[in-house]
């Protein structure tokens, strides 16, 4: 016998009296039984040191009585004292520099040797269960192999009944545990329990909140889309603007768009290029002193003599309404370019920095900050407003930078506008506190959604993340933006960098060096979804003419050549000619590849449309089921391609890569009956 590695063993070369294998044990081990192997004794709970025949060691750990575990951490420290004396005594340490660990949910203790929401017959099972295994083990009479592919020989009848109803006992045991721990969980709504979001149902259905029959805004705006307009994009003559873009509003009318939103038309930047004075920042923060950016306006009263007169804007004006058409112009209540005549005028409406000099809004050092602090601000920023209205008949105003503007001051704003006429108030913002001030916000979230949707980042269902966010976010009939595209982002190689902060890294593998070719090839499929989810279409300064990147027509007639015309036609008529696209009921359809494939019913009333969208660029084959097709089954029209249709509760379909149906009852009403 030689010494082992703890001074109360002693290893020896023993012959197990079961299995008759020779294997190295500890003999001084008390109260263990030192003829049996470890894979043997009946009393092994966990793995042993053994030193087999080749000479391999293998850590273990073997059952001691409480009595050994105390005398064992006796002698431990009485062997450190001695080693190190000058260890202080344990209430003379000073206190560990280890971080404490985050504290966690503290739960009732469970029952010994029961598991949680065990019931008395699992316990009982249990306790069977281990006799019965302890037995089967004892009866082998076979040599016990450690190595997988040698098989354990049966030599015993008996051995293998006892290890059939010890399976058996298992399976009953667990089966019966895990009922009874369903029925004792505890419920998610426990403020004690911490609770995780809701993955989204696969049939839900929006009638309290984005669209309602409450939805914001005058009653002209709700059947209309909107369409930007860069002046600066279209290349006409220096001044001509106002009246040779009034030549393309009846294409624009014709192809389904009600308003226009025009970018900022007031001066810009410091002075005009060919003005031959020398004007200087009262700031020497101005690095950038004349920038042409629309949004550093230098007069709120003017307008830019590179887009025409006042009259020339005025018969703009006119001509619009003529056609049905509606004006809403961008305004820049927040800051000023540093040639503003405010500045020299009124500097005390501007705010300071600690060195008292005028500041700017970072990051622009080409624009001065406007102090929303001042009362006289807000009053001078309200007579800009009321300037528009009653002068030119504005019918509405998109507002930059809403969010940097104290929301008080929208609401105290607001209505003495509606006092003049009813009007439509688009905030560049996207947060709930600016509803009702304002009547529509931008959705920043889903275009985002969509990029990584077509780029395979993440499955079709992350619309209805978005969706079920803002219906909880935001009130009854507030309407969200849906874009594809817009000024900030037209001319950016990678606009992303918005939401590097939301979504760190998706964003790197998201392709396309322009802003719709991050859509893959699902510019139709994903401009139907932002005409037919709860909300309003925009549609971006010639992003008519075609399915990347294009500058707007010089000519009008040039939109009716374009290969997405008729695309837009219709998808606009369809907005404009059915209630429940912009003020009806949302209500999710499940396909069996919600990954893939995107639909939902959209209804109020009689009228009722059916959308099924494939966001992938294969074909898709699929299923729509769910209690909201079985409602509305009937004869449907496809929008796009007239295909009548009878629809079913249980209706199997396909479609191409990146394929859209929109399906119209055929007993819908339209233009806004019921």
């Amino acid at each position: 016998m030689k010494e082992g590695i703890h001074p109360e063993y002693v290893e020896a070369l023993i012959t197990c009296s079961s299995c008759n294998s020779e294997v190295h044990t500890h003999a001084t081990v008390p109260n263990i039984r030192v003829d049996l192997c470890s894979n043997c004794h009946p009393f092994y709970t966990g793995k042993q040191r053994i030193v087999d025949t080749a000479g391999r060691v293998e850590r273990f750990n073997q059952r001691r009585t409480a009595g050994e575990k105390a005398q064992r951490a006796a002698t431990r420290k009485a062997s450190a004292a001695a080693k190190n004396p000058r260890v202080p005594p344990p209430s003379r340490r000073l206190p560990s520099r280890r971080l404490r660990p985050e504290p966690r949910l503290q739960t009732a203790p469970a029952k010994a040797q029961t598991p949680a929401g065990c019931s008395p017959c699992f316990s009982v099972l249990l306790y069977v269960a281990r006799l019965l295994i302890r037995r089967a083990t004892l009866s082998f009479s076979g040599r016990c192999c450690v190595s997988f592919h040698e098989m354990i020989p049966m030599t015993s009848v008996i051995s293998f009944a006892w290890m059939l109803l010890a399976v058996v006992a298992l399976t009953m045991m667990v089966d019966d545990g895990a009922a009874n721990a369903a029925a004792d969980r505890p419920k998610t709504n426990d403020p004690k329990m911490p609770t995780k979001e809701p993955l989204p149902p696969p049939d839900y259905q929006m009638t309290e909140a984005l669209t309602t029959e409450i939805v914001a805004g005058p009653m002209w705006a709700k059947t209309l889309p909107v369409y930007q307009v860069n002046p600066g994009e279209h290349g006409f003559a220096k001044g001509t603007f106002f009246r040779e873009f009034e030549k393309h509003l009846p294409v624009l009318k014709e192809m389904g768009v009600g308003i226009l939103w025009l970018m900022p038309i007031h001066p810009r930047g410091l002075k005009e290029p060919d003005d031959p004075r020398e004007v200087k920042p009262p700031s020497p923060l101005a690095a950038t002193h004349n920038s042409r950016s629309p949004y550093s306006v230098r007069d709120y009263y003017a307008i830019d003599a590179e887009w025409g007169t006042k009259d020339d804007f005025r018969r703009f004006v006119q001509r619009a309404h003529q056609l049905g058409l509606y004006v809403m112009l961008d305004w820049v209540p927040n800051h000023t370019s540093w040639g503003n005549d405010l500045l020299r005028a009124h500097p005390e409406f501007y705010a300071r920095n600690e060195d008292g000099q005028i500041a700017f809004p970072p990051p622009w050092t080409d624009i001065a900050q406007l102090d929303f602090s001042k009362r006289a601000v807000w009053d001078y920023s309200r007579d800009v407003a009321l300037h528009w209205m009653r002068e030119f008949g504005v019918d509405g105003f998109r507002c930059d930078v809403a969010m940097r503007i104290p929301i008080a001051f929208w609401n105290w704003l607001r209505p003495q506008l509606d006092a003049v006429g009813p009007i439509l108030m688009l905030a560049e913002a996207n947060e709930p506190r600016h509803h009702p001030a304002f009547d529509m916000t931008y959705d920043w979230e889903l275009p985002l959604a969509m990029w990584a949707i077509a780029a395979g980042e993440k499955p079709a269902t992350a619309i209805d993340e978005v969706l079920l966010q803002q219906a909880r976010d935001y009130p009854k009939g507030a309407i969200r933006l849906r874009f594809l595209d817009n000024h900030d982002w037209h001319h950016e190689a990678n606009p992303g960098n918005y939401w590097d902060k939301y979504e760190k890294g998706l964003l790197k593998k998201i392709k396309g060096d322009t802003v719709l070719r991050r859509y893959g090839g699902g510019i139709e499929p994903f401009s139907v979804l932002c005409a037919t989810l709860p909300g309003k279409p925009l549609l971006y300064n010639g992003q008519e003419m075609g399915r990347d990147k294009h500058a707007p027509p010089t000519a009008a007639e040039s939109r009716r050549q374009s290969v997405v015309w008729n695309f837009y036609q219709r998808l606009y008529a369809l907005y404009q000619q059915h209630p429940a696209l912009y003020e009806g009921d949302f209500i999710k359809v499940p396909s069996g590849r919600d990954d893939k494939i995107y639909a939902c019913v959209r209804r109020k009333g009689r009228g009722r449309l059916l959308v099924v969208l494939n966001l992938s660029p294969q074909r898709q084959s699929f299923r729509l089921r769910g209690d909201a097709l079985r409602a509305h089954a009937g004869a449907y029209v496809e929008a796009f391609t007239g295909e009548k249709k009878t629809l079913g509760a249980d209706e199997a379909m396909w479609l191409d890569a990146w394929g859209y149906r929109v399906y119209v009852a055929a007993s819908a009403p339209a233009n806004g009956s019921n």
